[in-house]
């Protein structure tokens, strides 16, 4: 399976954690200023030797042709998946390979960059083209694809090189029908990872700085079905474990994976078609084992192309599985310091148990998978022994439990009613308030007698079934006050062995004795009816449902059934029903700790808080005790060593251990390698066997911290100096699983929390808020959407979703793609316009451009452009948020904030200065423009990174060009990974000027806001733009950036007055229904008179009031909210201007142009059109082409116009610009008709040859 589709159909059933991890940990890691010494880089200069042409002979089994970065692996599971052994292996080919790839052609030099952005093109299947009627682009850096767009945004594309302004911000793109051309052409790798074999560095070796300031991080696990759409996620129960976060492994990376039973065992059954113990007893545990652990290692390797493809380094030389005998071993130690603490204990209580897993859950594995599923509700009659005529009736939803039946029970202090049944003209017994669920109509019986529940008590009565009918103590009533008045009868049917309160209530009322007695469980690991009940031997218990329904119809025990609509429980790995029964089990006393959970998992900081408070602390008072043991066979055998009669136990700390008691030496201490070890008693009971069961791998995630150093055997001062984590991250599912597993532990053993910070991430469902499902196929296909959009454009899309607040996300594939139109091509855009202007200036200038930090500070110092000041300062401003928001793991507030950088940067500041940019200035205006441009462009690289780690590379490789050669030469300088996050510089902020473009921001958008009510385009000038503030030095901010105002919108004269009334603008409030008619009811017309009665004076007083006033004012007792009030200005007078208003600011357009100011539109309507026509011709700037054109009809303004001013249309496009009846024979590049307002134009453009 190639790595796509490996990563494909790992994303399913997840949460957002696994990418969370790693953003917020690189940007954590960089804010904290780690050495640059620290960060390891190797010399890549003398290591030339190509892993595709290197290979390794195993020395175990002979096997060769082993690729490099394999060999570990392989030698590893050919040794029996040891971690020395893989270190060994490493150790033995270091000197030899590197593994890296070290290619020369990657070494590109001069003007490589700047040449494929002119010529490639964005296509919609990716593919890189360089032919004239190709109409796609490929980012390429050498041979090497990095990045694809979609033909679908191509006009967005060219918006930059329009030489007239267009509308301030983009158009929305209307739905255009794909242009299938390419359509079967050969896709290629979207977006291929900035890894060795792109860049040829060692990752892993250089961009993981180990220090006690970044943060610990979890384990990751290996899915056995890898599943989609969490592609920054993990199944939830798994989490990819983040490299750099090891910082308790100073000179090395690693990489977890945990292999639960029930993932490995539920994949091995299906596979093998094995039913049940008895199969796998027939096949041994050892041959079955070896099919799992096949699995594990087969994933391994697998996954290492997977999480490269997601942009993560990671060094798997340096991986550790929970199979690994020295991790097992840590368990071990962990479990005996729980059981010398006495938190260990057996019991035989009712648990979850999968009858797809043949085994039973934890009470919060049973919580993560519910569904709403039909169930048969039935009411049984169960005659008394004394009075068969009178008979009790109870309910159940699971039928199946009946022929186990034991007792009945009763809540003692409730009401019950004997009542006939004038239908069936028989005599029933149910409690008073539960006789409407079962009657509908009141005459439909009648009440003969009432009296309390406790009255029933130990009366007995006639068994449904004859299975269980020579046990003495059964068949009687019982009371508890667990019986509710809220469903059913009021009369609970008990069978003990399958539901909980049933257990307990029986055994305390001596139905049966736990140490003695019949153990009423007929059925078999499989949940299939054994021959104790032979009317359903064989038959699973939910198959039985119907078939028991049936014999009780003809028994006539059937009062009533129906069907029930309710929430069940389901296995999370089987995806089978739940049901509860009674089994053995081992568990760890956690009832007991509850304070000191509450307590510790206070001293830890979660984001969102409200997760920490209410869900999680909320489960942990309710905790139960935590049953820990599983009857499979692949896992961490318990460490249990007990005598036939069960009173002498050994429990096994270390590997050591075992050889002292038992005399025998093990390396692997999976169950066929420890099974049949005993232990001499010290009692004189014989010999010691262990116990058949495992580990619930949940206790082996929550061993993690410990077991990860192999401590206390190694790595004592490792853990000490590393735990508690500094930050982990996973689903929110995993408040009842991972986080609430790492919290019993620690406290259990430590008493002090597990981790430091947490972020928890919400969960990805399919985009009709289904669970996603491999089965349903309810999710898109994630393969094309790496191939329409890469890995970068996901990455971006899930984490700027509610899932980094917690919160679930139905997923879009829209939403990715609208990533790459509204982020990735703005931005893409902004750099190849840094680097079509330089280009352009060294072949019309003769000047070649280098980025000048000096510079910079220089013109900085000097203010001489505002929106050079503003861009900077804003990006000041920008970076200390960043450092404050991931300080505090806000994630969802940061990539917000760096998506509207991007939109600042390229819809104000590009847009803005294109004139100086192309050296339409001066040359030293033009070089200041760009080195700024340059500046900010690589500082997104920089910030970025963590986020879209390719396109980030990309343009930084792309800059690298720009700069001068001895700033290149670091090692830290070959990739954007290996940079620290830029710091602000205080020297560079300038608040004030970020105020008044601030201001420009709104006043613009305003002007736009009343062209839009007008409909009159961007490319029409007007007359006079008038901004009115009562604060006059607002208004002195505006008056150095009236340029911009004016270009910004078209207009010809900007005007600026604190008078309103000069103007005769007025003011009026209009209620906003939506919020107000809530909170008024029948007071809504009054206070909606009130509101709109309200004169300017009133207003202004509102308006006073300023922002977080709460409220602005009461009207008839109700609070008016500014939310409440929609503030509408107009001009009194029938004047030319239209108002509007916004954050105090009054503005009015003169819509009404001139004759001079129409023509000057259609002038740029022409030359707006002509320009496109060059794009999509690809008409070069240097090319002789005539432009002809025809109108219809002639007598159309925009005829006039063409004919009028011919003369300033070919000053504009520097081109010949002709009637269509003077063309010539030259060849035709171009024709098209295009409508126009009053008409229709033709464009002809012809080339000489």
């Amino acid at each position: 399976m190639d790595e796509l589709s490996l990563i494909i159909e790992s994303l399913i059933n997840s949460e957002i954690d696994d990418m969370i991890l790693d953003l917020a940990y690189e940007i954590h890691s960089s804010i904290k200023g780690i050495p640059q010494e620290q960060i390891q880089i190797n010399n890549f200069e003398n290591k030339k030797t190509s892993i595709e042409k290197q290979t390794c002979i195993c020395p175990n089994c002979g096997q060769t042709n082993l690729i490099a970065i394999r060999f570990a692996y392989h030698l590893a599971k050919c040794l029996g998946a040891g971690r020395q052994s893989s270190r060994q292996a490493q150790r033995r080919i270091v000197d030899q390979i590197m593994i890296i790839t070290d290619s020369d052609e990657n070494r590109s030099n001069g003007n490589h960059f700047y040449k494929d952005m002119e010529t490639n093109s964005i296509s919609e299947d990716g593919s890189s083209c360089t032919d004239s009627t190709s109409s796609t682009i490929t980012l390429t850096s050498s041979h090497k694809t990095h990045l694809r767009i979609s033909n679908e945004d191509k006009d967005y594309i060219d918006d930059f090189d329009n030489e007239e302004e267009e509308e301030w911000k983009p158009k929305k793109k209307k739905q255009r029908v794909t242009n299938n051309k390419n359509k079967n052409k050969k896709k290629k790798d979207v977006l291929l990872v900035v890894s060795p074999a792109t860049t040829k560095l060692d990752f892993p070796n250089c961009i993981i700085p180990f220090n006690k300031l970044c943060p610990v991080a979890t384990r990751t696990v290996i899915p056995l079905v890898p599943l989609p759409i969490s592609s920054m996620t993990s199944n939830s129960d798994k989490i990819f474990f983040k490299s750099q976060q090891v910082s308790s492994l100073p000179s090395e990376s690693s990489h977890y994976f945990v292999q639960s039973p029930l993932n490995l065992e539920y994949e091995i059954d299906k596979t093998l078609g094995i039913k049940g113990p008895e199969d796998v007893a027939k096949m041994g545990i050892a041959t079955y084992n070896d099919h799992c652990r096949k699995i594990v290692m087969r994933y391994a390797g697998e996954w290492e192309e997977i999480v490269e493809r997601m942009g993560r380094w990671i060094d798997f030389r340096r991986d550790y599985k929970t199979m690994y005998p020295w991790f097992m071993e840590s368990v071990w130690f962990i479990f005996k310091q729980l059981y010398e603490k006495g938190f260990v204990y057996r019991g035989f209580k009712v648990m979850p148990y999968s009858m797809g897993c043949c085994t039973p859950l934890s009470n919060f594995e049973a919580g993560q998978n519910y569904k709403d599923v039909d169930d048969p509700a039935v009411w049984v009659s169960f005659p008394l022994t004394l009075d068969p005529t009178v008979k009790l009736v109870a309910w159940t939803t699971t039928p199946w439990t009946l022929p186990s039946n034991l007792a009945l029970c009763v809540n003692p202090n409730s009401n019950y009613v004997k009542i006939l049944d004038k239908a069936k003209n028989e005599i029933f017994i149910l409690m008073e308030k539960r006789v409407a669920d079962l009657y509908k109509k009141p005459d439909a019986y009648q009440v003969l007698e009432t009296f309390k529940g406790s009255t029933l008590k130990g009366m007995h009565y006639t068994p449904l079934f004859p299975y269980f009918a020579n046990i003495s103590t059964a068949f009687r009533v019982l009371c508890d006050d667990y019986v509710t008045e809220e469903s059913g009868t009021g009369i609970v049917h008990q069978a003990p062995y399958f539901g909980e309160d049933d257990y307990r209530v029986c055994l305390a009322n001596g139905v049966f004795n736990k140490d003695s007695g019949p153990v009423v469980c007929p059925i078999d690991a499989q949940c299939r009816f054994t021959d104790e009940v032979k009317d359903f031997q064989g038959l699973n218990v939910k198959e039985a449902d119907k078939v028991i329904i049936k014999h009780l119809k003809e028994a006539k025990r059937l009062v009533h059934q129906s069907v029930m609509k309710h929430s069940y429980p389901f296995c999370w790995r089987s995806d089978t029903p739940l049901i509860y029964r009674a089994v053995p089990s081992w568990f760890i006393r956690v009832e007991g700790m509850v304070d000191r959970l509450l307590a510790n998992n206070s001293k830890a900081y979660w984001v969102p808080d409200f997760v920490k408070e209410k869900r999680f602390a909320n489960w942990l008072r309710d905790a139960r005790d935590w049953a820990i043991s599983r009857n499979r066979y692949w896992g961490n055998p318990m460490p249990l060593w007990m005598s036939e009669d069960g009173q002498e136990i050994v429990c096994v700390g270390s590997i050591e251990e075992l050889k002292e008691l038992s005399g025998v030496s093990v390396d692997d201490i999976h169950r066929e390698f420890v099974d049949d070890i005993t232990i001499p008693s010290r009692l004189g009971k014989g010999v010691l066997r262990r116990i058949p069961e495992v580990f619930d791998c949940w206790f082996e995630s929550g061993s993690m911290p410990y077991a990860q150093v192999h401590f206390p055997f190694e790595g004592r001062k490792t853990f000490h100096d590393t735990f508690p984590a500094d930050f982990i991250a996973e689903g929110i599912d995993q408040t009842r699983g991972w986080f609430y597993t790492l919290l019993v532990i620690s406290t259990a053993l430590f008493d002090q929390p597990p981790f430091k910070n947490l972020i928890v991430n919400g969960i990805v469902l399919a985009s009709n808020g289904e669970k996603m499902s491999k089965r349903l196929k309810n999710y898109p296909d994630p393969r094309d959407i790496f191939e329409a959009q890469g890995a970068d454009a996901l990455r971006l899309y899930l984490i700027t979703s509610p899932v980094v607040r917690g919160e679930s996300l139905k997923f879009k594939k829209e939403g990715v793609r609208d990533v790459v139109k509204d982020v990735f091509l703005p931005w893409y855009n902004a750099l190849r316009l840094l680097i079509q202007s330089c280009d352009q200036i060294k072949i019309d200038k003769k000047v070649q451009f280098t980025y000048d930090e000096k510079r910079l500070y220089s013109s900085m110092s000097l203010n001489t452009n505002v929106m050079d000041t503003w861009i900077v300062s804003y990006t000041q401003t920008l970076l200390d948020f960043v450092k404050q928001e991931m300080n505090a793991y806000r994630l969802y507030t940061v990539v917000p904030r760096l998506v509207k950088y991007i939109d600042m940067l390229t819809n104000w500041y590009v847009k803005l200065n294109k004139r100086r940019f192309k050296g339409e200035t001066s040359m030293e205006d033009c070089l200041t423009s760009l080195n700024v441009l340059c500046y900010i462009l690589l500082t997104m690289a920089k910030l970025m990174g963590p986020f879209t780690p390719f396109l980030a590379e990309y343009m930084y490789q792309i800059l690298r060009k720009l700069m001068p050669q001895s700033s290149t030469t670091s090692e830290q300088d070959l990739s954007v990974h290996f940079q620290m996050m830029p710091q602000s510089q205080e020297t560079l902020v300038n608040k004030t000027i970020e105020r008044s473009v601030a201001a420009v921001q709104t006043v613009i958008g305003l002007g736009r806001t009343v062209r839009e009510r007008k409909v009159v385009p961007m490319k029409y000038p007007l007359p006079e733009f008038v901004i009115i503030h009562k604060d006059a030095s607002v208004l002195k901010d505006l008056e150095s950036l009236e340029d911009f105002v004016r270009e910004g919108l078209n207009v010809r004269k900007v005007t600026l007055s604190q008078d309103r009334e000069l103007y005769g603008v007025e003011m009026r409030t209009e209620p906003n229904f939506p919020t107000l008619g809530k909170k008024c009811g029948a007071k809504v017309k009054s206070v909606t008179e009130k509101i709109r009665a309200m004169t300017d004076t009133d207003i202004e007083k509102l308006l006073s009031k300023g922002e977080g006033v709460s409220p602005l004012t009461v009207i008839d007792d109700v609070p008016i909210e500014s939310e409440d009030v929609h503030i509408v200005y107009r001009v009194a007078k029938q004047t030319q201007y239209e108002a509007t208003a916004e954050q105090g600011f009054v503005v009015l357009l003169d819509y009404k142009a001139d004759a001079s100011l129409i023509d000057e539109g259609l002038i740029r309507e022409i030359t707006s059109r002509i320009q496109k026509l060059r794009k999509e011709a690809k008409v070069k700037k240097t090319d002789d082409i005539t432009i002809y054109y025809s109108v219809e009809p002639q007598t159309s303004e925009i005829a006039r116009v063409a004919s009028a001013k011919r003369g300033e249309i070919e000053v504009i496009l520097e081109k010949p610009f002709r009637p269509l009846a003077e063309k010539d024979q030259s060849p035709v590049v171009i024709e098209k008709k295009l409508p126009v307002k009053d008409g229709e134009i033709e464009f002809v453009i012809t080339r000489k040859s």
